[in-house]
């Protein structure tokens, strides 16, 4: 099961329970705020295309701190929601023990589902960590710049969006699950993306087509906020993959082209996007 299908499943699991949460305001988006570049620009212009270049940023050039590599795989647990009522069973629950999506949808509370589901990222946080740790060993010099320049971008990003994905149940009992299902959904990702980048199923420009679309089509069913949000997690994504694609051409395990990543990349993004579209129709 794909990690955007497994956050399908708990949302569908979970809808129910939606009626307790904030509704977000309904309201039109502008169309300023649906000229937002999604893949290319850098910028933040209402007035951009969406058209991509795939030109990548120089390399980095100082070395990070001992402090901004630690950030980068040591993620702070306490910006997962917490849950200390929830139960004794889930709370002792060692992260060696997996826990698996049918375990935590059997909870009979929503705090154990949230607490499991903590559990569940702080799992991948660990291995990501180890994978991480492993990789900058094997690195010269330069390899470990980019590796760390690259994780911090990725860890920006992900906090964005996860951040953007909470906020549309504002309030509701079942924001430290969503928010945890995010970190966690991000984090079996780039642990993929690390161990085994897979090669593009489309073109770049085939890839950032696509991604523009799917983009545009998000932000015709947001309001201007949420607009302004997206907007900014996906500047976040585009430096990450600016980022990572950097890393990944120069001193990734396997000969890869800056074209293929940039695709590849645009197509986990595409992904991501349909799933936030899914989930504010149901």
């Amino acid at each position: 099961m794909t990690q955007p299908q497994r956050l399908a499943v708990i949302w569908g699991l979970l809808i129910g329970l939606s009626a307790c949460t904030t509704a977000a305001p309904e309201a039109s988006v502008s169309q300023d705020a649906q000229g937002t570049a999604p893949t290319g620009r850098t910028e933040k212009s209402p007035s951009q295309t969406a058209s991509g270049t795939g030109s990548l940023p120089a390399p980095v050039t100082e070395q990070p701190t001992t402090e901004n590599q630690e950030q980068a795989v040591n993620l702070d647990r306490d910006q997962i929601p917490d849950n200390p009522d929830a139960d004794t069973a889930i709370a002792e629950t060692e992260l060696t023990e997996e826990l698996d999506d049918d375990w935590c949808s059997r909870m009979a509370t929503q705090q154990e589902m949230n607490r499991c589901a903590q559990e569940r990222y702080q799992q991948a946080n660990a291995e990501l960590s180890n994978i991480y740790q492993d990789l900058q060993q094997d690195l010269p010099a330069s390899g470990q710049q980019a590796l760390s320049a690259a994780e911090l971008a990725w860890v920006a990003f992900r906090d964005r969006d996860c951040t953007f994905a909470k906020d549309q149940f504002a309030g509701g009992s079942i924001v430290p699950l969503i928010y945890s299902s995010c970190l966690e959904a991000h984090t079996e990702e780039r642990i993929t993306e690390l161990q085994q980048p897979q090669l593009p199923q489309l073109s770049y420009q085939a890839a950032d087509d696509q991604l523009n679309a799917t983009y545009q089509d998000l932000l015709a069913v947001l309001n201007e906020s949420e607009a302004d949000d997206i907007t900014d997690v996906q500047l976040a994504w585009i430096e990450y993959r600016d980022r990572n694609c950097a890393f990944e051409i120069l001193h990734g395990s396997d000969v890869i082209e800056e074209s293929q990543c940039l695709a590849r990349m645009s197509e986990t993004r595409i992904a991501q996007l349909a799933n936030d579209i899914e989930q504010r129709s149901l």
